[in-house]
């Protein structure tokens, strides 16, 4: 849970603040706000949740060029608040312009700019523009051979692409990728989380999009904080 990790949380934020602040360990108390802003996220405190965020982005800005992964990685994560807090223009404004500089960084199959291109498709979808959230999909369902991504991220893309295409019309090809991608769920979830595995079954859980999602690290993007009760057990 979220809430079980706040603990553990302001602990080590109460040991950087022992050995120092902002100024001196700007990086090291960044990434403590971060994790703050997630767990407000999942309470439900969007307004705090942005603004720890921004503090932490604040704060890296400070030590690191504008155009490094560092900065991206950490607007990547203000771009998921804002998007998960329903600021979905805002969000889809952000994350075009980190796309643009993964690319540069990483090129169009570095993992870093896979998760960006899923960012821009949940945007899109969220924003009703199906066919812009099927073309930025279908980028980073492209050349799986060799791009690395991990196989929960590309699991969940599939499955979004198949919604996608459901809202297109499409109906036949996004039968066939639901279901494959739902085969794959089921993989994981009966290994690594029976918990959601029996939950999804019984029909307690009726948004399967929470359950991809949270198949996927925090730091590939994850869209549904807050609203799934029910927790992955750690394999």
């Amino acid at each position: 849970m979220y809430s079980e990790a706040e603990g553990h949380f302001l602990r080590a934020l109460n040991i950087k603040k022992s050995v120092g602040d902002e100024r001196s360990h700007p990086v090291e108390f960044a990434e403590a706000y971060k994790n703050l802003a997630i767990v407000r996220l999942a309470e439900g405190n969007s307004s705090v949740a942005i603004s720890l965020m921004t503090q932490a982005l604040k704060l890296v800005k400070s030590e690191y060029d504008e155009n490094t992964a560092i900065i991206q990685q950490n607007r990547f994560h203000l771009a998921a608040i804002l998007c998960n807090s329903g600021q979905y223009d805002e969000a889809l404004e952000e994350s075009l312009s980190i796309l643009r500089i993964r690319v540069e960084l990483f090129g169009e199959k570095g993992l870093p700019t896979l998760n960006s291109f899923y960012a821009l498709g949940m945007m899109y979808y969220l924003l009703g523009k199906y066919g812009l959230a099927e073309e930025a999909l279908t980028a980073s369902l492209a050349s799986l051979d060799i791009s690395r991504w991990q196989p929960e991220c590309i699991t969940r893309a599939k499955y979004l692409l198949s919604q996608v295409l459901f809202g297109l019309n499409k109906t036949q090809e996004a039968a066939a990728l639901e279901k494959e991608a739902r085969v794959s769920l089921e993989t994981f979830l009966s290994a690594y989380a029976p918990l959601l595995h029996a939950a999804w079954h019984s029909g307690t859980i009726t948004d399967e999009l929470m359950l991809y999602d949270h198949l996927v690290s925090i730091h590939c993007g994850r869209y549904t904080i807050g609203k799934l009760a029910i927790c992955c057990e750690k394999p």
